[in-house]
């Protein structure tokens, strides 16, 4: 994938932000504002983008991707994580998950349909600084899965030019 001046940083590293940037472009944006975040988490660090209420993010330490979104107060994050393996493989593939989505799978080595996944639910800390969360697998009650718990290392926001 070829992306252009501004916009390389984010389509290259994560290709599933760019139909929120598109939606935007058509709905008559000149500028949209992408939030990039690293977090030291009880899974290593996490690194995640968002654009609008949209979000992409990796832990390296496991190879996986989080897919999701943000509640409209920004302290609820929702959304599906995958890996190439894990502990225990769901019977079927996650719903809903977008071919830009799959691109990046793909990018990130996770072969799909994949059957390494589960939900997840961060609340996020009042000041932005820290989330608390639970993840299980596949689809299954938190209780199968674990705590997902992290602290903000860094931030960043840029305006990036659509056009």
């Amino acid at each position: 994938m070829e992306c252009p001046g501004d916009l390389a940083w984010i389509c290259l590293s994560f290709p599933a932000l760019l139909p929120a940037i598109i939606a935007l472009f058509q709905a008559g944006s000149v500028e949209v504002e992408v939030h990039h975040s690293r977090w030291q988490t009880s899974y290593g660090v996490l690194e995640m983008a968002t654009v609008e209420r949209s979000l992409v993010a990796r832990y390296p330490d496991h190879a996986g991707v989080v897919l999701g979104w943000i509640d409209e107060r920004g302290r609820m994050v929702e959304g599906t994580w995958l890996q190439p393996r894990s502990d225990r493989a769901c019977p079927v593939a996650p719903r809903g998950i977008s071919a830009d989505e799959i691109e990046l799978l793909g990018a990130s080595g996770i072969d799909w349909p994949s059957r390494h996944w589960g939900t997840l639910s961060f609340r996020i800390a009042e000041n932005g600084a820290a989330f608390k969360g639970q993840w299980p697998y596949c689809d299954l009650s938190a209780v199968s899965g674990g705590a997902w718990d992290g602290k903000r290392i860094s931030h960043e926001t840029r305006r990036v030019r659509l056009n």
